[in-house]
């Protein structure tokens, strides 16, 4: 059998299997952590606006499941490198990838099953960014523009402070389970001629969407006035004009917005060609399938490590390039959007660079203990052991 190349050894077989068996779990269980911490600080900030506008829940929850494509994105390439890094990783420390060798596997022929999922993902992900994204993300501007400019619809929640448009605040104690039977409540507004405060012990809500109005009528309560002045009533109505929401703009305003072949569509046609952004956005989401490709090929030599060897490294060394290459993409993004560098020659530049070290490192290493990573891993360690002293890390 041939040590050196893929080998002549029939793919796949059961040690594919089982190797895709080592990945996948890993990766399932990295996104769910990633997609969990993204979706949750976004959650706490859509609360916020929930809170302000006084909405319901529900809005709330379709925009964080709109915003799920988008977080998807952001943490498949993360997650893949850091499942493969493990695999691998479990490989070297159970002595496995010792007897796969003596066996007549080669690091790359280890590496195929990887190195395909990553051709795999690559074709999802163009899927993903070029089809799902741009209509999750319209829909999620659709879902906060009703939230925002929604007109009240009589619904208030018990113990809490509703805003309503034209100045109005409103809270009640308590709240019968048809939502529209109040008690003690509390109404403020703001007008051109100062403040306004009605509490009353009871009151009841009647909307009219037909005709764009909420009707407050309050019972056994006390207007004050700006001026100071005060009244009591037995039954007051608080008339309430809303409007109606104008409909939210057509899909297509934001470059990100558009599928891939309506960007494809937008670069070729004349009244669009100089507008640089469709460019930046179109190779912006095939280099970032495309890098799928090479992520595999650096994680398989990258989680090649010896037993003893710290388990951080492979794994600082891949979250640093990851950063770098995508600080870089959103460089090169800014400066093609600015019309300072053309779209393709600076993304597909940056494309090449990173696949091709992949590929580098892919074809170079093969062992754990020789090779340009087995080389920068002694490095690591001696300027390690050099600033922290073994005694402090012990």
């Amino acid at each position: 059998m041939e040590r050196a190349g893929f080998g002549v050894i029939n793919f796949p077989c059961k040690i594919d299997r089982y190797l895709l068996k080592l990945m996948f779990p890993r990766l399932v269980a990295v996104l769910l952590i990633a997609l969990a911490a993204l979706l949750a600080e976004r959650m706490l900030r859509l609360f916020d606006l929930m809170i302000t506008y006084g909405s319901e829940v529900t809005p709330v929850l379709r925009m964080v499941g709109s915003l799920v494509p988008h977080y998807l994105g952001l943490a498949l390439p993360v997650a893949f490198c850091i499942a493969v890094l493990s695999a691998m990783r479990h490989l070297s420390q159970t002595s496995e990838a010792v007897a796969m060798g003596s066996a007549g596997w080669s690091l790359r022929r280890i590496g195929l099953p990887f190195l395909l999922c990553g051709v795999l993902f690559c074709l999802l992900s163009q899927m993903l960014f070029g089809i799902v994204q741009p209509a999750s993300r319209y829909a999620y501007q659709t879902i906060r523009h009703e939230l925002i400019n929604a007109g009240w619809n009589g619904r208030i929640e018990e113990g809490s402070f509703f805003k309503v448009k034209d100045g109005f605040l409103v809270s009640t104690a308590g709240i019968d389970d048809t939502g529209r039977i109040l008690d003690e409540v509390f109404v403020l507004r703001e007008g051109k001629d100062g403040t306004t405060v009605m509490t009353a012990k009871g009151g009841v809500l009647v909307p009219d969407v037909e005709n764009n109005h909420v009707r407050l009528q309050l019972n056994n309560g006390r207007l004050l006035l700006p001026d100071g002045k005060f009244f009591d009533f037995e039954k007051t109505n608080v008339k309430h004009e809303f409007e109606l929401p104008e409909p939210f703009r057509s899909r297509g305003t934001s470059a990100r917005e558009l599928t891939t072949l309506e960007l494809w569509h937008a670069m070729s046609h004349e009244t669009q060609s100089a507008d640089p952004q469709f460019a930046a956005e179109f190779h912006n989401r095939l280099i970032r399938s495309v890098s799928l490709i090479g992520i595999a090929m650096m994680a398989v030599p990258l989680g090649m490590a010896n037993a003893r060897s710290p388990g951080w490294m492979p794994l600082a060394v891949a979250v640093a390039v990851l950063a770098i290459f995508d600080n870089a993409i959103k460089f090169v993004d800014g400066l093609a959007q600015t019309e300072r560098i053309d779209p393709a020659l600076g993304m597909w530049g940056l494309a090449f660079i990173f696949n091709a070290a992949g590929l580098w490192l892919f074809l170079t290493t093969s062992s754990a203990s020789w090779g340009p990573l087995a080389t920068l891993r002694r490095f690591v360690r001696r300027l390690v052991d050099g600033l922290i002293p073994r005694k402090a890390r012990e």
